[in-house]
């Protein structure tokens, strides 16, 4: 999931922004290989739909959410 985010990264100009929609299971999986805290439990919890903010941080992805917290 990380290397598609980074294709997707690399394929953008100047930052702009890319929208990338899916299905929570692989949300959830994307979410697990940059967000501590993103286990079963979590996937259960993610509203529908939701928002998550995924941002290149320097070497770093970073994440928020509105109304969705890992523990």
């Amino acid at each position: 999931m990380v290397r598609v985010l980074e294709e997707i990264r690399g394929r953008r100009r100047g930052g702009s922004t890319a929208i990338v929609a899916s299905h929570g299971n692989l949300i959830a999986l994307a979410l697990h290989a940059v967000m501590p805290g993103v286990d079963y439990e979590f996937w259960e919890s993610i509203a529908m739909p939701a928002v998550f903010t995924v941002i290149r941080d320097g070497d770093h992805w970073t994440v928020s959410a509105e109304g969705q917290s890992p523990k």
